[in-house]
């Protein structure tokens, strides 16, 4: 696995856990594929180890299709970082300490209720052309039961095209019941796109390519577009740059350089494919090389694009300038 994803990969993971397994001292177990090289599981090791809140990490020998596991001690809190390192400034003295898991998630959870309240209880019984039901829904062998009432299913997840319609004219799905992009942005953007070929004829295609994802780690995982393992699956001759945080002045004055910005391109036309922040403040960022890819820009465009200095966003005018320059010998704001 490349190293720039063992991050993502690991708060993947974080996801996975059960919640009622975690505790001030928890344990995950990762599979990496593709790690058979003499180097592959230092550097695995090395990676996560790297990641806030991980307090050690054991590797397996590789089997005999190259793969190997990485069991990770973490402390799931993340939160907690900010408090421990508030000394890296000086004149500051703080330190932070988990003294109830349960209290935590319990806060966790009520916020999520309220935000579900607010968006869905309270405001779609207004709509009379939506039938709400009330109550918590799950898929069952027999259908959807949602409250007290069943909906019956013969599949769990309903294949749709491209216009999101099934096999069966006249119905649309969006969503995660489409078992694709299972993210609450997605199935807003699917919903509408639904909504629309239903009413008028299908013309709005149903397009992921530039989708953000973003793990709320510490710190954060985001990422739009390909991987470079992606990219290379899919046969494309791909130029990479990883840009170490350390040389975003944004996160020198915060005293807080964990992290990278890797940028994607196809090596013919330089056009951005892909992009993966490992950052503070990762998932805000992600956003401008979302729309790079969305409307086919090239590193050289954002390279020459203005960006706000002192911000981590910054780092992805640097990581262009990384395909022509050393970026460890530009001057502030050179380009």
């Amino acid at each position: 696995m490349p190293r720039s994803v063992l991050a993502a990969a690991f708060t993947a993971g974080l996801l996975a856990a059960p919640f009622a397994a975690r505790a001030a001292d928890t344990s995950v177990v990762l599979d990496v594929h593709h790690a058979g090289c003499v180097l592959c599981g230092p550097i695995v090791k090395s990676t996560l180890a790297q990641v806030g809140g991980v307090s050690a990490v054991a590797v397996s020998q590789p089997n005999g299709d190259a793969d190997v596991t990485a069991t990770i001690t973490y402390d799931p809190a993340e939160t907690l970082h900010h408090g421990r390192t508030a000394a890296r400034f000086a004149g500051i003295v703080a330190s932070a300490h988990l003294t109830d898991w349960a209290a935590l998630m319990t806060q966790k959870e009520a916020l999520v209720a309220d935000m579900r309240e607010a968006k869905y209880a309270a405001l779609l019984p207004e709509y009379d052309t939506i039938r709400y039901v009330a109550g918590a829904a799950r898929f069952t062998e027999n259908g959807l039961v949602a409250g007290n009432e069943r909906f019956p299913s013969e599949r769990v997840v309903i294949a749709v095209d491209e216009f999101l319609q099934p096999s069966r004219p006249g119905i649309f799905a969006a969503g995660d019941v489409t078992g694709r992009d299972q993210f609450v942005y997605m199935a807003a953007y699917g919903a509408k796109l639904a909504a629309e070929n239903a009413l008028g004829g299908n013309t709005k295609r149903y397009d992921a390519h530039a989708m953000p994802e973003v793990v709320f780690t510490d710190p954060q995982a985001a990422r739009v577009g390909l991987t470079e393992a992606e990219a290379r699956a899919r046969n494309l001759a791909v130029r990479t740059v990883v840009l170490k945080l350390d040389q975003v002045l944004r996160a020198r004055a915060a005293r807080d350089t964990r992290g990278l910005i890797k940028l994607v391109a196809e090596e013919a036309s330089l056009r951005v494919l892909g992009a993966q922040i490992l950052a503070p403040e990762g998932g805000d960022s992600i956003q401008t090389a979302l729309l790079a890819i969305r409307h086919g820009l090239t590193v050289n465009d954002l390279a020459e694009t203005l960006f706000p200095y002192l911000t981590t966003v910054e780092g992805l005018k640097l990581a262009s300038l990384g395909f022509v320059k050393d970026v460890a010998k530009l001057s502030c704001c050179a380009g």
